[in-house]
Protein backbone atom coordinates (compact mmCIF):
# COMPACT_ATOMS: atom_id res chain seq x y z
CA UNK A 1 0.00 0.00 0.00
CA UNK A 2 1.12 3.40 -1.17
CA UNK A 3 1.93 6.08 1.70
CA UNK A 4 -1.31 8.16 -0.11
CA UNK A 5 -3.30 5.52 0.93
CA UNK A 6 -2.47 5.10 3.84
CA UNK A 7 -2.82 8.48 4.65
CA UNK A 8 -6.29 8.77 3.33
CA UNK A 9 -7.32 6.14 5.41
CA UNK A 10 -5.96 7.70 8.30
CA UNK A 11 -7.82 10.72 7.62
CA UNK A 12 -11.22 8.69 7.96
CA UNK A 13 -11.42 7.25 3.83
CA UNK A 14 -11.72 11.38 2.45
CA UNK A 15 -9.44 13.20 1.75
CA UNK A 16 -9.39 17.16 0.55
CA UNK A 17 -5.98 18.01 -1.77
CA UNK A 18 -4.84 20.66 1.32
CA UNK A 19 -4.64 17.96 3.09
CA UNK A 20 -2.70 15.45 1.32
CA UNK A 21 -0.35 18.77 0.53
CA UNK A 22 0.27 19.27 4.09
CA UNK A 23 1.18 15.62 4.22
CA UNK A 24 4.04 15.71 2.15
CA UNK A 25 2.27 14.64 -1.20
CA UNK A 26 3.21 17.58 -4.38
CA UNK A 27 0.11 18.04 -7.15
CA UNK A 28 2.16 15.62 -9.35
CA UNK A 29 1.88 13.06 -7.24
CA UNK A 30 -1.74 13.52 -6.55
CA UNK A 31 -2.40 13.31 -10.28
CA UNK A 32 -0.29 10.78 -11.32
CA UNK A 33 -1.93 8.71 -8.61
CA UNK A 34 -5.74 9.79 -9.83
CA UNK A 35 -4.57 8.95 -13.54
CA UNK A 36 -2.98 5.35 -12.61
CA UNK A 37 -6.71 4.55 -10.34
CA UNK A 38 -4.62 4.42 -7.05
CA UNK A 39 -6.65 7.42 -5.72
CA UNK A 40 -10.20 8.34 -6.90
CA UNK A 41 -10.62 12.28 -7.27
CA UNK A 42 -14.79 12.21 -5.76
CA UNK A 43 -15.11 16.03 -6.09
CA UNK A 44 -13.24 18.87 -6.83
CA UNK A 45 -10.19 18.74 -4.33
CA UNK A 46 -11.39 15.52 -2.68
CA UNK A 47 -10.31 12.03 -3.17
CA UNK A 48 -10.83 7.94 -1.84
CA UNK A 49 -9.91 5.12 -2.42
CA UNK A 50 -10.83 3.25 -5.48
CA UNK A 51 -12.91 0.65 -3.18
CA UNK A 52 -14.96 3.09 -1.45
CA UNK A 53 -18.99 2.73 -0.82
CA UNK A 54 -21.10 4.00 -4.10
CA UNK A 55 -23.41 5.82 -1.62
CA UNK A 56 -20.66 7.91 0.02
CA UNK A 57 -19.15 8.83 -2.97
CA UNK A 58 -22.57 10.09 -3.64
CA UNK A 59 -22.72 11.99 -0.51
CA UNK A 60 -19.36 13.60 -1.06
CA UNK A 61 -20.22 14.56 -4.83
CA UNK A 62 -23.25 16.63 -3.43
CA UNK A 63 -21.54 18.35 -0.73
CA UNK A 64 -22.13 16.44 2.41
CA UNK A 65 -21.31 13.33 4.23
CA UNK A 66 -24.27 10.04 4.94
CA UNK A 67 -26.85 10.90 7.71
CA UNK A 68 -30.09 9.65 8.62
CA UNK A 69 -31.43 6.20 6.97
CA UNK A 70 -27.94 6.12 4.54
CA UNK A 71 -25.91 6.57 7.82
CA UNK A 72 -27.64 3.79 9.79
CA UNK A 73 -27.57 1.65 6.85
CA UNK A 74 -23.78 1.87 6.03
CA UNK A 75 -23.25 1.96 10.10
CA UNK A 76 -25.10 -1.11 10.47
CA UNK A 77 -22.90 -2.71 7.17
CA UNK A 78 -26.30 -2.92 5.43
CA UNK A 79 -27.46 -1.70 1.79
CA UNK A 80 -29.86 1.07 1.78
CA UNK A 81 -32.66 -0.29 -0.53
CA UNK A 82 -35.40 2.37 -0.68
CA UNK A 83 -33.06 4.24 -3.34
CA UNK A 84 -33.08 7.76 -1.39
CA UNK A 85 -29.77 9.47 -0.71
CA UNK A 86 -29.77 11.35 2.88
CA UNK A 87 -27.00 13.59 3.20
CA UNK A 88 -25.75 16.11 5.67
CA UNK A 89 -24.50 19.25 4.85
CA UNK A 90 -23.31 22.30 6.38
CA UNK A 91 -26.10 24.73 6.61
CA UNK A 92 -24.00 27.24 5.02
CA UNK A 93 -23.69 25.40 1.95
CA UNK A 94 -23.85 26.90 -1.07
CA UNK A 95 -23.90 24.73 -4.34
CA UNK A 96 -25.37 21.32 -4.16
CA UNK A 97 -24.31 18.98 -7.01
CA UNK A 98 -25.97 16.17 -8.58
CA UNK A 99 -24.66 12.82 -6.99
CA UNK A 100 -24.60 10.60 -10.26
CA UNK A 101 -23.59 13.98 -13.12
CA UNK A 102 -20.57 15.76 -12.63
CA UNK A 103 -21.34 19.46 -13.40
CA UNK A 104 -25.34 19.63 -12.71
CA UNK A 105 -26.38 21.08 -9.68
CA UNK A 106 -28.71 18.46 -7.51
CA UNK A 107 -32.34 18.75 -8.23
CA UNK A 108 -35.50 16.75 -7.11
CA UNK A 109 -34.84 14.00 -9.84
CA UNK A 110 -32.16 13.12 -7.40
CA UNK A 111 -33.95 11.24 -5.01
CA UNK A 112 -32.27 13.09 -2.24
CA UNK A 113 -32.60 14.18 1.19
CA UNK A 114 -31.06 17.05 2.37
CA UNK A 115 -30.28 17.62 6.34
CA UNK A 116 -29.00 21.00 6.81
CA UNK A 117 -27.63 20.13 10.10
CA UNK A 118 -23.64 20.24 9.51
CA UNK A 119 -21.00 18.34 9.40
CA UNK A 120 -18.98 15.81 11.14
CA UNK A 121 -15.54 15.97 11.53
CA UNK A 122 -15.06 12.53 13.67
CA UNK A 123 -12.87 9.64 12.57
CA UNK A 124 -14.79 8.37 9.84
CA UNK A 125 -15.77 11.41 7.34
CA UNK A 126 -17.84 8.88 5.28
CA UNK A 127 -21.33 9.43 7.50
CA UNK A 128 -22.22 11.33 10.81
CA UNK A 129 -22.26 9.54 14.14
CA UNK A 130 -24.77 6.72 14.94
CA UNK A 131 -26.29 9.28 17.42
CA UNK A 132 -27.15 11.78 15.29
CA UNK A 133 -27.86 9.19 12.17
CA UNK A 134 -30.86 8.22 15.11
CA UNK A 135 -31.70 11.45 15.92
CA UNK A 136 -31.96 12.78 12.00
CA UNK A 137 -33.93 9.50 11.26
CA UNK A 138 -36.40 10.14 13.91
CA UNK A 139 -37.34 13.59 13.08
CA UNK A 140 -36.96 12.50 9.13
CA UNK A 141 -40.01 9.66 9.39
CA UNK A 142 -41.70 12.53 10.70
CA UNK A 143 -41.50 15.32 8.71
CA UNK A 144 -41.25 13.07 5.47
CA UNK A 145 -43.92 10.43 5.49
CA UNK A 146 -44.55 10.11 1.72
CA UNK A 147 -48.05 10.44 0.35
CA UNK A 148 -50.39 7.80 -0.90
CA UNK A 149 -49.38 6.94 -4.64
CA UNK A 150 -46.53 9.28 -4.68
CA UNK A 151 -42.82 8.44 -5.86
CA UNK A 152 -40.25 7.39 -3.12
CA UNK A 153 -38.58 10.42 -4.02
CA UNK A 154 -40.94 13.07 -4.58
CA UNK A 155 -41.49 13.26 -0.83
CA UNK A 156 -38.14 13.47 0.56
CA UNK A 157 -36.50 16.25 -1.39
CA UNK A 158 -35.63 18.88 0.99
CA UNK A 159 -33.72 21.37 -0.96
CA UNK A 160 -33.86 24.00 1.00
CA UNK A 161 -32.40 24.93 4.44
CA UNK A 162 -34.54 25.04 7.46
CA UNK A 163 -36.19 28.79 7.82
CA UNK A 164 -34.53 30.72 10.94
CA UNK A 165 -36.52 31.76 13.61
Amino acid sequence: MLKIERDIQKLGGIAARWELFRMGHWRELIDIAVTYGTIVRIRKGHYALPGEQDDVVRAWRIGGQLACRSALAYLNGERQTDGVLHVAVASNTARLHSPDQPGRALSKRDAVVVHWTGFSDGEDRRSVPYETATTQAASCAIRYRPRQGSSPAEPLSGLSPPRRK
